[in-house]
């Protein structure tokens, strides 16, 4: 795989998905910082804006939803590619956030070497 030395924020509640996250990154050579919730994840953006935000739509104290429309709605983060990683199946929903400007969606549930292909696509092309 190539390296990619391109920073990725991974927004998730759920540690066992940040890991999974991580060691996809890590394979691809990409540095990495995590978050979360919503208000952990507007810190970590103020401090260096990331290459790639992946994220839950699920976040325990603010909707991901939430989060997705304030990183959209300022000029320096509005472009920054964004991964979201969920359960959540549901195409209205889907429908929404592609609206609102994600790049990507992927389940939860899809095998490691699609997330990864997915991943460093994204990146490659950011």
């Amino acid at each position: 795989m190539s390296t990619l030395a391109k920073n990725v924020l991974i927004v998730d509640d759920d540690s066992s998905y940040r890991r999974l996250l991580k060691n996809v990154l890590q394979q691809i050579g990409a540095r990495f910082e995590e978050a979360t919730d919503a208000s952990e994840a507007l810190k970590q953006i103020s401090k260096s804006v990331p290459s790639l935000i992946i994220m839950d739509i699920n976040l325990p104290d603010n909707s991901g939803l939430g989060l997705l429309k304030k990183i959209r709605a300022t000029e320096e983060t509005a472009k920054i590619p964004i991964v979201i990683f969920s359960s959540t199946t549901s195409i209205e929903l889907i429908m929404l956030l592609k609206r609102i400007g994600i790049t990507d969606f992927i389940v939860q549930n899809l095998e490691i070497s699609k997330i990864q292909e997915k991943l460093e696509k994204i990146l490659l092309n950011s």
